[in-house]
C-alpha cells in the first residue's frame, strides 16, 4: 500500500511539470486562439449632378483656375484640362487627381457671397504656348463612382501672336504642302510662272476669324515690253473635268500698269474647289491686251 502511495505521487508530480514541446523544441502554451480579419473601407461620396461653376482669371503671371459642384462640396475625382485658341489649337492641356480634402470655401470678392466649396489652382502664363485671339478652357471631372462632369469658360487671356507671326506661320504652313509647278508662258509684254499650286489654309480675314481653306495658284508676272501694261487676274479661273472653278475675290496679286523688267508676285484663289480634288487641270492665270488682241496666259497641270 505504502508502494503504491508513493508511485500515485510520483505521477502527479510528473502530470503538473509536464508543458507540450513545439517542433522547434521551445515551450508552447495552449491558450484562447484570437482570429483578426482584414476589411477594407470603400470611400463613399454622393454623386454631384453638374459643375455649376468653372472660371479663369489672370493674377500677375498665372492663370488661377476653379470650379465647383451643384451641392457645393468637394468631390474626389480625376480632371482633364485644356485650353485651346480661336484657331481651335490646344495651348495648354493636363490631367491631375483631386482629393475631397483639397477643396477650399469661396465667395465673390465684389459681394462676399459664399458660393460653397471649389477646387482651384494656378497655371504660370508662360506655361501657356502661343495662340490666336483668346482662350477657351474645357474641364472634364470623373468622380469615383465613374460619373463623367463637363464643363467651359470662355475668353481666358493667353499668350498670342503677333499679326506678322499669324501670317508667316499659315504661309509657311502652305510652302511645305504646296506642290511646285514652275511652268512659264509668254506672250504679248508678259512672261507669266505658275510657281507652285495647293490647299491654303488661314484665317478667314488674315489675323483673324475662323480658319478656312481654299485653292490657291502662285504666279509671278514679268513685263518683258518696252511700256508699262497691265495683267489682269480677274477673269482666272480653274477647270478641272466638267468643273469650273472661278476667281475669288480673297487673291493677292495687284498686276495694274506693270513697268518694263517690274516683276510683280501673288497668288490666285479659286472658289469651292474641293479637298482632296484630283486630275489633270487647266489654270487660266489671266490676261492681257496686245494690241487690239486679248491674250490668255493658260497651264496645264496635274493635280
Amino acid at each position: 500500500m505504502k508502494r503504491l502511495l508513493i508511485l500515485l505521487l510520483i505521477l502527479t508530480i510528473f502530470l503538473s511539470g509536464c508543458a507540450q514541446q513545439s517542433p522547434s523544441g521551445k515551450v508552447s502554451e495552449v491558450g484562447e486562439v484570437t482570429t483578426t480579419v482584414a476589411t477594407t473601407t470603400t470611400k463613399y461620396e454622393p454623386v454631384p449632378e453638374n459643375i455649376e461653376i468653372f472660371s479663369g482669371v489672370k493674377e500677375g503671371d498665372l492663370i488661377r483656375f476653379f470650379f465647383g459642384f451643384n451641392d457645393r462640396v468637394g468631390h474626389s475625382g480625376k480632371v482633364v484640362f485644356k485650353i485651346v485658341d480661336d484657331a481651335n489649337k490646344t495651348v495648354y492641356s493636363s490631367s491631375f487627381d483631386v482629393d475631397s480634402d483639397d477643396y477650399v470655401d469661396y465667395e465673390f470678392k465684389l459681394t462676399g457671397q459664399g458660393i460653397g466649396k471649389v477646387y482651384e489652382w494656378k497655371i504660370p502664363f508662360n506655361n501657356i504656348q502661343k495662340g490666336i485671339g483668346t482662350g477657351n478652357a474645357y474641364l472634364t471631372f470623373t468622380t469615383i463612382n465613374g460619373k463623367t462632369l463637363s464643363s467651359e469658360t470662355s475668353f481666358i487671356e493667353i499668350p498670342t501672336y503677333t499679326e506678322d507671326e499669324i501670317k508667316t506661320m499659315y504661309e509657311n504652313q502652305y510652302l511645305q504642302s504646296a506642290k511646285n509647278v514652275g511652268q512659264t508662258t509668254t506672250e504679248g509684254n508678259f512672261e507669266v510662272t505658275l510657281v507652285r499650286i495647293g490647299y491654303f489654309t488661314h484665317l478667314q480675314y488674315d489675323t483673324w476669324g475662323s480658319e478656312v481653306t481654299e485653292f490657291r495658284a502662285d504666279i509671278k508676272v514679268k513685263n518683258i515690253g518696252g511700256e508699262k501694261d497691265t495683267f489682269s487676274t480677274y477673269n482666272a479661273v480653274m477647270i478641272v473635268g466638267n468643273k469650273q472653278y472661278e476667281y475669288s475675290y480673297n487673291s493677292k496679286f495687284e498686276g495694274f500698269e506693270i513697268y518694263p523688267d517690274v516683276v510683280k508676285e501673288g497668288y490666285i484663289i479659286f472658289k469651292d474647289v474641293p479637298k482632296g480634288l484630283t486630275g489633270d487641270a487647266k489654270i487660266v492665270a489671266g490676261t492681257s491686251w496686245y494690241g487690239f488682241n486679248e491674250v490668255t496666259y493658260e497651264f496645264l497641270v496635274k493635280l
